[in-house]
């Protein structure tokens, strides 16, 4: 069977841009083909997560991702899909591919391109100490903040720059209650907060960009 090769990349092209590093290895966890289903088949009655063509849900690990660079992707005849998805903890990565114009075997599909991924570098420790309805604390990518007429410590912002929250109360940290979050706004809990618990935000102060491989 003759072997259909969708892109080739000279992998010895990189920016200069980028970290000097050996580029990151991706891993293929999802391969999905969906048929035209023909012109009487509205958006109503499509089957749920249809999108005609072949996607492709490639997994990266490392520490530190912060964010997947959308224009980045170099592999011709693809897209990338919008809603790549990190990891609250940074360590893993997940985005996707996809061709519509492809319908044939898996098994026959060669890449051999790249994208750029963002990974934060150089973290700063900044402790702080807020009573409710205190203006937010600024840091260089969001906000910190005990809202009056909310619970739990809200940030809100650019929130893959923050690498972790520690509370303390006389120097036992606390145990979360867990979170909830939307968007870029998102609010910890802690069942002992109070004014003299000490807020401590690790978040990262540069970025670096490594490349990201893409084969199959």
């Amino acid at each position: 069977m003759k072997t259909i090769c969708l892109s080739l990349l000279s992998i010895g092209l990189f920016s200069t841009s980028l970290s000097a590093e050996e580029p990151l290895e991706s891993r293929l966890v999802i391969s999905k083909i969906c048929a035209n289903l023909g012109e009487k088949v509205d958006f109503m009655n499509q089957p749920h997560g249809y999108k005609e063509g072949v996607t492709l849900t490639y997994q990266i690990t490392d520490t530190g991702l912060v964010s997947i660079d959308k224009e980045s992707l170099n592999l011709n005849g693809w897209e990338l899909n919008d809603r790549p998805k990190i990891s609250k903890d940074g360590s893993t990565a997940y985005f996707s591919i996809y061709n519509k114009f492809y319908q044939g075997n898996l098994d026959e599909i060669k890449l051999d391109g790249s994208l750029v991924v963002e990974l934060g570098a150089e973290p700063i420790n900044k402790e702080i100490t807020l009573k409710k309805g205190d203006d937010p604390v600024k840091l260089p990518d969001f906000t910190v903040q005990l809202p009056e007429k909310r619970e739990g410590i809200r940030i809100k912002g650019k929130l893959a720059m923050m690498k972790s929250i520690k509370v303390e109360n006389d120097g036992k940290e606390l145990r979360s209650n867990g979170y909830s979050s939307s968007g870029d706004d998102i609010s910890y809990y802690y069942k002992d907060l109070n004014k003299n618990s000490k807020i401590t935000i690790t978040y990262w102060s540069k970025i670096k960009k490594k490349t990201v491989k893409i084969t199959k």
